[in-house]
Formats: structure tokens, sequence, C-alpha cells
């Protein structure tokens, strides 16, 4: 679940070439093997440990009956139909743990399914010079319309703060930016050209995305920068990481089985390395989560100075950070309803 978590960080950081190709590979091989044995422990369940059961009954009947046969028989007998009844149990438990997959199955699915509907446009892009507008967008996800004409710009060069009720698809909005999701109806211009005119990876690289689910794997942080972009330069980073109070990580190895960073200082560290990559289109998911006040102040301090030379969009919950925003004269805020 965890891979599939990070998939859409491979799309948004267009890392596709160091990692889809063996992702594409190893996941087929890991869903083929999976669906054989879901095959293998369904003939288990339905036929295999009810037959071996009924064997077992007519067994005694007929040891009894027929055969008289000595209760040390018997027990024998019933020591060895436990050990195998312990090996049924095992493949019943595996059973049980493909069905908590079933949902990572079906998102696979669902993956490889828009990687063979995907289209990619022609038109490289370039740099973002008029404000970016949705035109009676509607989508829908499984049946379910979750827009219906909805219109609205995100201002270049300003903050944008995306505003909605939990659960409208405050989200959605930035997967359909990002080229994640297709809208059903209406579009989304990029200096006045529908995005699926443009080669959606060309759009991507200028952009920096800030999520709660971007994971740093065994790596050190500059290493992890250069990965997302070859050109970043190590003094730019340092300048980042002090800013944000995290000096002390620069030369360690980040990840599950080495340095352990709170959910604070997790958060603070991709928003510095979204800052060292200086792309012209910033979005911040929940940008102040797990953090406290004193770095909520940094972290709204450095947006701001940052909406001076980029497009920054914000999607939150927190109520700190909007009634900051309010009063700043590069905000927007984007009321979805």
């Amino acid at each position: 679940s965890e891979t599939f978590k990070l998939f859409k960080n491979i799309q948004i950081l267009t890392l596709h070439s160091s990692f889809l190709f063996n992702f594409k590979n190893e996941t087929y091989k890991w869903y083929n093997n999976f669906k054989k044995l879901v095959l293998i422990k369904s003939i288990n369940t339905l036929y295999i440990e009810p037959g071996i059961i009924i064997i077992f009954g007519i067994i005694l009947f007929f040891s009894k009956v027929v055969f008289v046969l000595e209760i040390s028989s018997l027990f024998v007998f019933i020591f060895f139909f436990k050990r195998i009844s312990d090996s049924i149990k095992n493949l019943i438990n595996i059973r049980n743990n493909y069905k908590s997959y079933l949902p990572s199955l079906k998102q696979y699915e669902e993956i490889q399914k828009n990687l063979k509907s995907f289209k990619n446009g022609d038109l490289k892009f370039v740099k973002l010079n008029q404000d970016i507008k949705f035109e009676k967008i509607s989508f829908k996800y499984k049946q379910k319309l979750i827009f219906n004409e909805l219109s609205f710009k995100i201002k270049r060069n300003k903050i944008n703060i995306i505003v909605a009720p939990s659960g409208y698809g405050k989200t959605t909005i930035i997967n359909l930016l990002l080229g994640l999701m297709k809208v059903t109806k209406g579009k989304i211009l990029l200096n006045d050209v529908n995005i699926n005119n443009y080669n959606i990876f060309s759009f991507r690289k200028k952009i920096s995305v800030v999520t709660q689910d971007l994971s740093f794997s065994n790596t050190s942080v500059y290493s992890f920068a250069k990965l997302i972009n070859p050109l970043v330069k190590r003094k730019d980073l340092d300048h980042q990481l002090k800013k944000f109070k995290l000096n002390y990580i620069k030369q360690k190895k980040l990840g599950r089985h080495t340095v352990k960073l709170s959910g604070g200082e997790q958060q603070r560290l991709r928003i510095s390395i979204a800052l060292t990559l200086k792309n012209e289109i910033l979005i911040f998911d929940e940008p102040t989560s797990s953090v406290d006040q004193e770095n909520k102040d940094i972290i709204i301090k450095e947006i701001i100075k940052e909406s001076t030379k980029s497009t920054l969009i914000i999607v939150t919950h927190d109520n700190y950070l909007k009634n900051k925003l309010k009063n700043n004269v590069d905000s927007n805020f984007i009321r979805l309803k």
C-alpha cells in the first residue's frame, strides 16, 4: 500500500525513467502471483477443507463399524489430521491477508487502466504567463459527480488558498491540475491553451508539490533533492535548511531505518526542498500539518516571500494559516461551493 501512495509522487516528480519501468514489471509479476494465490485459496476454502472434514467423518464411522480400528491407531490418525489442519489454517490466514490487499490490487488495476488510456499532448510547457483558468469543469469518479460546471482562476504570482468543506474535493482539484485525473467536461487553461494539448511531463517539471505522503528512503537530503532536479545546488539547499531550522540533518541519511524525523520535521523538510527547486508553481497540501506555531510562522513567512516570484496553491484546513494569509495583499481565496 505504501508503494501505491508513492506512485503518485513518482508521477508528480517526473521520475518515470528511474522508477516506472521497474515498478510496472515487478508489480505485474506480483499481481499475477496474487491472482494465482487467491484461486488456490478459494479452492481450499470451498472444497478442500469441507472435503477433509467429510472424509474424516466417514473414516471415523467405518473405523468403528466396519474395521473396528484400535483406539491407538485412531489417535495416530487424529494427530496427523491435526498437523494437516494447522497447514490449512495457515493457508486460510494467507487468504485473509490477501483480502486486506484487495484495495491496493484494485488501485493497481486502475493505474494500469489509466496508463493505457493516457494521452499526452505535443506542446512543450515553458512558462506560465497568465492565470490558470478552470472553465466549467465537471468531474465524475465511479459514477459519482464531484464537481458540476465549476469555474475559477488560480492567479499568477499570488498565494491561492483553496477553501471548501471537508470532503468537497480540494485535493481532486490539484490532481486535475497535475494531469493525474482528467475532467469529465470543461477545460483547464494554461496560457489560454487547453492543458490536454501540453506535454504533461514538461508542465510537471515546472511544479514543486509538497504532500504529506512524500517519504525519504535511505538517502541524504541532498541526494533526494538531486534525484528530483539534478541542477540543485548544495548551497541553495543548505540555505533553505537553515531557514527552517533543519541544519542539523543536512549530512544525515534519512529513512525508516536510519534517522527518524517527527511529523513536523518531515513537513518542514519537504517545504525546504520544494523551495530549493525554484519552480514557478508551488503546490502545498496541508503545509502546516503537524507543525508547532513557531515553525508555522516560519513557513508562512517563507510562503509570503515566495509569492513575489512564484504562483502558490495551498490546500489547507488550518484556520491559523488561513487567518494569517487573509490580510496579505497577495492572497487569493478560492471558495469552492
